[in-house]
């Protein structure tokens, strides 16, 4: 643990909550259920982090490789088949639970069906880069690089639909822009 990298994760984290914060809160709540929200993404984004941490050291440390491919393809395999067999089968009990009713079933229409099978075809491809980056690199560069998702996105808005930055798109855009620099130089 360096200084540098503890300056890094700190800046990316301040430049998500400035993304987060000052935009007012839609029509119905208050800034503090506002506040609540990122306050959960951040400690959500923090225990990822630790996944990953711990995933690594798992991968490193007890297997004595340093990016086996069969060992992080099979590891994988198995905290999906756990997600499966353990988390899904809640699924059902909270589609049926009035105070979190959100209907289960499949899409009325083709078109739905697509998206969402290309959204999970994506998300899959997703996760098994994200953890090929993290045996590769690190969970803090991989975690941090991650962040630079928020600005692409921002810039993505702007030149496919024309949507202009917001101030504080640009000021958390270039504090986690410098974050990740600072990380990669450190």
């Amino acid at each position: 643990v360096t200084i540098s990298k503890v300056a890094a994760v700190g800046l990316a984290v301040g430049g998500v909550m400035v993304l987060c914060l000052p935009r007012a809160a839609p029509e119905g709540e208050s800034t503090a259920v506002t506040f609540f929200g990122c306050a959960c993404c951040v400690v959500c984004a923090l225990m990822y982090a630790l996944y990953e941490v711990l995933f690594t050291r798992l991968v490193r440390i007890k297997y004595k490789v340093g990016s086996s491919l069969l060992v992080l393809t099979s590891l994988s395999g198995y905290i999906g088949l756990a997600n499966l067999l353990l988390l899904w089968v809640g699924l059902p009990v909270v589609s049926r639970t009035p105070s979190l009713h959100e209907p289960l079933g499949l899409p009325n229409d083709l078109r739905t069906f697509a998206a969402l099978s290309l959204v999970g075809a994506l998300a899959c491809g997703f996760n098994v880069l994200l953890l090929l980056a993290v045996a590769l690199t690190s969970p803090l560069v991989t975690s941090v690089g991650c962040l630079l998702t928020i600005p692409l996105s921002a810039l993505g808005d702007f030149l496919l639909h024309g949507q202009p930055w917001a101030v504080e798109q640009v000021a958390g855009s270039v504090v986690i822009v410098t974050a990740f620099a600072l990380l990669t130089f450190s």
